[in-house]
């Protein structure tokens, strides 16, 4: 058995040849590396490389201007007068007709177009709360009424008390 290897022995030359390609693989990515970081400037610049500054060592001569030639115009044969600006008079602006017959739409600010309208209009509920109502004051207006007769004849119910 003299030629023969033993099962120590087999494969040892493949792990020595592994090693060997693992170290050389590594020491190339290093090196790689090491190639490609960029390169540092001198914290510190020396007079001859700084910039160079942006205002003239000379100073200019001023520019001066040339008047130009006056133009003549000449006069209109007849002088315009002008027209004297009026305004309209300001007044309430006209109710816009609401949804319902014999409604108006509220102002912006939701109040009342006149004082002729009284009876808040709630399209949510067809409800119609006047002043004597407890939800006159926090109910939103989306129509306006003059009376309650309006609001009944519109589809909308007077508000009553639950009992």
């Amino acid at each position: 058995m003299a030629g023969k290897r033993t099962d120590s022995g087999r494969g040892a030359w493949w792990r020595q040849v592994l090693v060997l390609l693992v170290v050389t693989s590594g020491a190339v990515l290093a090196w790689v590396s090491v190639r490609r970081r960029p390169r540092r400037e001198p914290s510190v610049r020396v007079w001859s490389e700084l910039p160079t500054p942006l205002i003239p060592s000379t100073v200019p001569e001023p520019i001066t201007a040339i008047a130009p030639e006056p133009v003549a115009v000449p006069e209109p044969a007849v002088a315009a007068v002008p027209t004297p600006i009026t305004e309209p008079p300001l007044g309430p602006a006209p109710a816009l007709p609401g949804p319902y017959p014999g409604s108006v739409l509220p102002l912006p600010d939701g109040s009342a177009p006149s004082a002729d309208y009284v009876i808040k209009g709630n399209s949510a509920s067809m409800l119609g709360h006047s002043a004597s109502s407890p939800y006159f004051g926090r109910t939103r207006a989306e129509v306006w009424f003059r009376t309650e007769q309006d609001a009944i004849a519109a589809g909308f119910r007077p508000w009553t008390r639950k009992k």
